[in-house]
């Protein structure tokens, strides 16, 4: 059983211990761990070992607990399907999410892995599965893309299209029945077929044509072969439907619209439903299917704005469990569904961090977020529990800013509005609605908050009850350059962006310089840095002219500056982040520049990727590039 998934991957962190200690002039991954999963299968030797797609393909050996890359050969690439051979478990296969990407094979466990087919025929692969193949020989391996189901008897050596259509029908599901060799399943969005012959022929199942199936999965009960289910969810049609005599006739439509499903190896009756909104079990037969909660954190995309459940996998040898793959990561469940668990995922990377925030009054206290979902930490960052749990599941939780003037006062832009918190996150106070498209929350003085929203900057002076536009946005933002609002540390009166400046917390404002990123020098209070391209420029009289003080050296045709730090303790010293070239530092003000990437993934842009000082360790540094949270120790020796 694979299927389609109609959006981006989903990665998302998870809650684990991080390295005891920072590395010296080198990047370690740090805090929580983990990422979204976009597939998960399972050794049926030894169901312990699993392999995952989150961005790269990870193995575990301990059923979750912890994992290491498996991904030589398939550098650089995003996976979006996985299988496993199950005569010869030692084979599996993948393929990315790119266009064009083909299918991969590795015959040593995941450890290499080679291409075996790519070209026109495989530009848009949409479900990949093996099925059993007859004695001594390997599996059959099927591959569904938007106009035909192609088969390969040779272990991917070679392809035969098997299923064709004249226009797009994209098959969005192959299921293999796993006790009568022979037996497969397929299904495009709105059709079913069915073959005896190890693929080799197909025929239409067709019951009624007048209640045309919209389907996303399509499964067979391993514990009772006979038994069929189908899910699908589309913008005004979708259902769940059952078969109990091999897809001759289907029961339904019962309500459930998700997007994959599974089923109890020993109770054909429980299914396992996965949709972005979340994660759902039926124990009458899909008839009706019922939210679960119990160790599950937010999954749905109204809330996370990313993926819900995007796959899942049961052990034929133990009755009551499954795993589930999503967007905040693997999760099993023991008991028929009632409850899970999720795996703590250890050596697991691939989570985007954003909103990272460290307490103003407490240093240890950091606050930050992944694809919706909130953690804080009481001991810079060695452990993490969930924050403003409730707040996210019933608001939505967009930004959290702590108030830089009163201890444990927190803000919260939410699904609602503006949101305040007046005891570390405790409990909540909806203060009003925020202007449509409110963002890059911003508290420059006592009693003033400032936020960018569609059409200008908006302010308040009575904690969010009334807002009052203060600038309209330019006419044309670049997208690609500096778009956001930032406070002068030094003074933080101060606030530039968005083509405008202000001096008076943001009652006033006037038209100023736009560019790729802006710094404020600490020993030079009277100064602005600002890069635009290749070039740093300073102004020392706010504005009316400009310096230029270097070169970054940057390649590449994308490449350019994402944000610009200055060493809070150490004269001259400035870091640039980057998309193509890494991070870089200055010791000499920005005239040269040295790279400073050991131990970094490459970078994607993201308006989110941050480096930040520690607060009480000038030497410490942490990073958020597109996944993960790293932390590095600069000494002012040879990077």
């Amino acid at each position: 059983m694979r299927r389609l998934v109609r959006l981006l991957l989903p990665v998302l962190l998870l809650l684990a211990a991080a390295p005891a200690s920072a590395g010296v002039d080198r990047w370690t991954p740090y805090g929580p761990s983990g990422g979204g999963i976009s597939d998960v299968v399972l050794d049926p030797r030894s169901p312990s070992t699993l392999w995952v797609a989150s961005g790269p393909v990870y193995k575990s050996e301990d059923g979750g607990a912890s994992f290491h890359l498996s991904v030589s050969g398939l550098e650089g690439r995003a996976i979006q399907f996985l299988a496993i051979d199950p005569g010869q478990p030692d084979v599996l296969y993948a393929v990315p999410f790119s266009y064009n990407a083909g299918v991969y094979r590795s015959q040593d466990g995941g450890a290499h892995w080679t291409l075996i087919a790519s070209g026109d025929d495989f530009s848009f692969i949409s479900s990949l599965a093996v099925a059993p193949g007859p004695p001594g020989a390997p599996g059959i391996v099927f591959v569904g893309t938007t106009v035909r189901l192609y088969r390969s008897v040779d272990g991917g050596t070679s392809f035969q299209p098997v299923i064709s259509f004249g226009i797009a029908e994209t098959f969005v599901a192959v299921a293999p029945d796993p006790r009568n060799p022979g037996t497969v399943y397929a299904a495009t969005l709105s059709q079913r077929f069915k073959s005896t012959d190890f693929g080799a022929t197909w025929t239409d199942l067709v019951e009624d044509p007048a209640s045309q199936p919209w389907v996303h999965d399509l499964v067979v009960a391993p514990g009772d072969p006979q038994t069929l289910y189908e899910t699908g969810d589309g913008a005004d049609v979708g259902a769940t439907w059952r078969s109990r005599d091999g897809g001759t006739t289907w029961q339904g439509p019962f309500p459930f619209r998700g997007d994959v499903l599974a089923v109890d190896p020993s109770d054909s009756n429980t299914v396992y439903g996965g949709s972005v909104f979340g994660l759902f079990v039926s124990h009458d037969g899909g008839e009706t299917f019922a939210a679960v909660t119990e160790g599950v954190p937010p999954l749905s995309i109204e809330l996370t704005q990313y993926y819900g459940v995007s796959a899942l996998t049961i052990d034929p040898a133990h009755p009551g469990s499954a795993l589930a793959g999503t967007g905040q990561g693997l999760l099993a469940t023991t008991d028929r569904g009632a409850t899970w668990t999720v795996q703590p995922q250890r050596g697991l990377i691939n989570n985007p961090v954003t909103n990272f925030r460290i307490d103003p009054f407490d240093p240890a206290h950091w606050i930050l977020s992944s694809l919706g979902s909130y953690s804080e930490s009481h001991d810079r960052g060695r452990t993490f529990a969930p924050f403003a749990d409730s707040l996210l599941r019933t608001e939505g939780i967009f930004e959290v800013e702590p108030d830089p003037f009163v201890r444990d006062r927190l803000w919260a832009l939410t699904g609602r509005g503006l949101t305040l918190s007046r005891d570390g996150g405790a409990t909540w106070i909806h203060r009003g609605p925020t202007p449509p498209g409110s963002s890059n929350l911003l508290l420059p003085a006592p009693g003033v908050v400032l936020l960018r929203a569609g059409d200008g900057i908006y302010r308040s002076t009575n904690a969010g009850h009334t807002w009052h536009r203060v600038r309209p946005l330019p006419y044309f933002v670049d997208p690609y350059r500096f778009q956001h609002l930032e406070q002068d540390p030094r003074s933080p009166r101060t606030i530039i962006g968005l083509g405008g400046r202000s001096d008076d917390a943001g009652r006033t404002w006037r038209s100023w310089h736009q560019a790729d990123a802006i710094g404020f020098d600490p020993f030079r209070p009277r100064t602005v840095h600002l890069v635009a391209g290749d070039t740093l420029s300073i102004t020392r009289d706010g504005g009316a002219t400009f310096q230029v003080i270097g070169h970054l050296g940057l390649t590449g045709p994308n490449a350019r500056v994402l944000a610009l730090l200055f060493d809070r303790d150490r004269r001259d010293v400035l870091y640039g982040v980057t998309y193509a070239d890494g991070v870089l530092r200055s010791r000499d003000g920005g005239a040269t520049w040295e790279p400073l990437d050991n131990g970094l993934p490459a970078i994607e842009p993201s308006r989110e990727t941050r480096l930040v000082q520690d607060p009480v360790n000038g030497q410490r540094f942490y990073f958020l590039p597109d996944a993960g949270l790293y932390r590095a120790d600069f000494t002012d020796g040879p990077p």
